[in-house]
C-alpha cells in the first residue's frame, strides 16, 4: 500500500462519491495531484473543482492521459470497470477509500467516530472543536460542508478524526487510538442477519481500540470498552442539577434546554443568517464536545455545560439543510434515510416553528432490504407527518427492479397513509397541492432525492441525477 502522506498522482472512478470524494480531498491536502472522474453530480465536481481537484463529469468514463501512481476507486465500482481493467495492464496499484483510511489510521492518531445516525455531523463538529483549541486535525466526513470554502483537508495533521461506517464491517478495518459510538440501532440487513450480528461487529470495533486509547459511548455500550478510559455519555431530558464530568468518567448532558450554538445558513454560496443550533442534533453536539474534553480542549473555554458559545460551525449538506424559499414554502434537505433518523428529523423540524405550522415531507426510501427490514417504523415514522409523500425506492447496491422499487414504496405509502409519487416529477404538483406559503418542504433519502432541487429551483443547481457509481 502506497504511503498516504507521500503525495504523487491519484485518479478517481466514481470522484463525486461520498467516500472517494472525502478521501480525495484529503490526499490533494496531503500534497497529492487528483484528477478523476464521475458519469453523475456534475455541482459536486463543480465544488471539487474550486478547491483544486482536476475532476470532470464525463458519462463516457475516460481516463487519464499521464499514466497515474495510484487508482482511487469505490467499492461499488466491479473489477470489469474500464478504468480498473487499464489500471491492472499498466500495473498502476488499486485501493478504495477504505483501504487508505485503514493505512492512515496506522499513520496517525485516530479518533473513530462510529453509530447508526449522526456519524457525519459528531466528527465534522469534533474537528471544528479540535481546531479551535490549536490542534492540527484532518478529518474524513462523508457528508459535504455547506460553507464551499470550508475544507477538512490538513497538510500534515497531527490527529485524525474520521467516519467509521459500518457497511459490510468496513469499521473492522481501522486502526483507531479512540472511538466514539454515537448510538447502535439495526440496519444495513445487506450486511447483517439481525441486530444481535450488528451490535456484536460494534463490539468488535470498540475491542480494537487499545487500552491507552479512548471510548466515548452512552453508559449501555460501556461493557465493551477496555480496561482503559471509558467516558459515558449520560443524557438526561432536563438539564441535570449536575452538568459536565464526574470523577468516574461520567458526563451528564441535558436534552431539556439550554443549548445555543450559532451556526451559519448557506444558500448557494451567499451567507445568510445564523442558524439555531437544534439544526445540530444535541446527542452529536454532545458527543463531539465529550470527545474534544477527552482529547484535551478545555471545558471552561468551551462553555459547554451551562453557557454555549456563539461559535461558527460548519454545516454539512443534506444535514437539515436550508435550500432556499419555494413558492412561500421554506425548502429543506435532509439524509434521513432510517426510521429513527425521520422520527428525528419531525422533532427537528417541528422546533423551528414554521410561519404556517405545517409540514409537508417528501421521503425516497433507500434500498428495498432496508424498507423491507423496517417496514413498520417507516410506516409508524412517517404517520407522524402532516403531510407526506413517499417515492420509489432507490435499490443502492441492489439488483431490485423499477417494478419492485415502486410496489414497495407503493405499499409503505399505503400503510403510512402517504401519498405515493411515481418520479421526482410528480413532486412539484404534490407540494404545491398539500403544502401552503409558510410551510415547510421537507426533502428526505440517501438516494437521488437532491435532484429534487432541480425541479424547485431551476437553472441553479444542474444534476443529471446520479449514477451506480456516485451511490452512496
Amino acid at each position: 500500500m502506497l504511503d498516504p502522506f507521500s503525495p504523487g498522482r491519484v485518479f478517481c472512478v466514481g470522484a463525486a462519491g461520498s467516500g472517494v470524494r472525502a478521501m480525495a480531498e484529503l490526499l490533494h491536502g496531503f500534497g497529492w495531484q487528483v484528477s478523476g472522474t464521475d458519469r453523475g453530480k456534475p455541482d459536486v465536481l463543480g465544488r471539487m473543482r474550486a478547491k483544486g481537484l482536476a475532476v470532470a463529469h464525463d458519462p463516457d468514463g475516460n481516463m487519464w492521459d499521464e499514466r497515474p501512481d495510484l487508482l482511487l476507486f469505490s467499492p461499488a465500482v466491479p473489477p470489469t470497470d474500464p478504468a480498473r481493467q487499464r489500471a491492472e495492464i499498466e500495473g498502476v496499484p488499486q485501493a478504495t477509500h477504505i483501504d487508505l483510511l485503514a493505512e492512515l489510521t496506522k499513520l496517525r492518531e485516530t479518533i473513530a467516530v462510529a453509530g447508526t445516525h449522526g456519524k457525519s455531523g459528531t466528527a465534522a463538529l469534533l474537528v471544528h472543536l479540535l481546531r479551535c483549541s490549536g490542534r492540527r486535525v484532518a478529518g474524513f466526513v462523508g457528508a459535504e460542508p455547506v460553507d464551499p470554502t470550508y475544507s477538512f483537508a490538513d497538510p500534515d495533521p497531527e490527529l485524525l478524526v474520521v467516519e467509521a461506517c459500518e457497511w459490510n464491517r468496513h469499521f473492522l478495518r481501522l486502526e483507531p487510538r479512540h472511538a466514539v459510538i454515537t448510538g447502535v440501532e439495526f440496519d444495513h440487513p445487506d450486511s447483517y442477519r439481525d441486530e444481535a450480528e450488528l451490535i456484536g461487529a460494534f463490539r468488535r470495533f470498540v475491542e480494537r481500540v487499545p487500552i491507552e486509547g479512548t471510548v466515548v459511548s452512552e453508559e449501555k455500550w460501556r461493557r465493551w470498552a477496555s480496561e482503559g478510559r471509558n467516558a459515558v455519555v449520560r443524557f438526561h431530558e432536563r438539564t441535570p442539577e449536575r452538568s459536565g464530568p464526574r470523577p468516574d468518567g461520567v458526563y451528564d448532558v441535558g436534552l431539556g434546554g439550554g443549548v445555543t450554538f450559532e451556526t451559519r445558513e448557506w444558500v448557494g454560496n451567499e451567507q445568510r443568517s445564523a442558524m439555531p443550533s437544534e439544526a445540530l442534533s444535541r446527542h452529536n453536539v454532545a458527543f463531539a464536545v465529550v470527545a474534544a474534553a477527552e482529547m484535551g480542549v478545555d471545558l471552561d473555554d468551551a462553555c459547554i455545560w451551562t453557557n454555549w458559545p456563539h461559535t461558527p460551525v460548519p454545516m454539512l449538506r443534506r444535514r437539515f439543510e436550508i435550500v432556499g424559499e419555494w413558492r412561500g414554502r421554506t425548502v429543506v434537505d435532509d439524509y434521513a434515510h432510517h426510521p429513527s433518523a425521520l422520527r428525528d428529523l419531525y422533532w427537528k423540524n417541528m422546533f423551528f416553528h414554521w410561519d404556517g405550522f405545517g409540514t409537508g415531507l417528501v421521503f425516497q426510501p433507500h434500498q428495498c432490504a432496508r424498507t423491507e427490514a423496517l417496514f413498520d417504523r417507516f410506516a409508524a415514522a412517517l404517520q407522524q407527518w402532516e403531510n407526506a409523500a413517499v417515492l420509489p425506492v432507490f435499490p443502492a447496491r441492489e439488483t431490485a427492479t423499477a417494478e419492485q422499487c415502486t410496489a414497495l414504496s407503493r405499499r409503505l405509502a399505503e400503510a403510512s397513509g402517504a401519498t405515493f409519487l411515481p418520479d421526482l416529477d410528480a413532486l412539484p404538483r404534490w407540494a404545491d397541492d398539500s403544502t401552503r406559503p409558510g410551510d415547510a418542504l421537507v426533502l428526505a433519502g440517501a438516494g437521488d432525492i437532491d435532484r429534487a432541487r432541480d425541479l424547485l429551483f431551476p437553472g441553479a443547481r444542474p444534476s443529471p441525477g446520479t449514477r451506480p457509481y456516485s451511490a452512496a
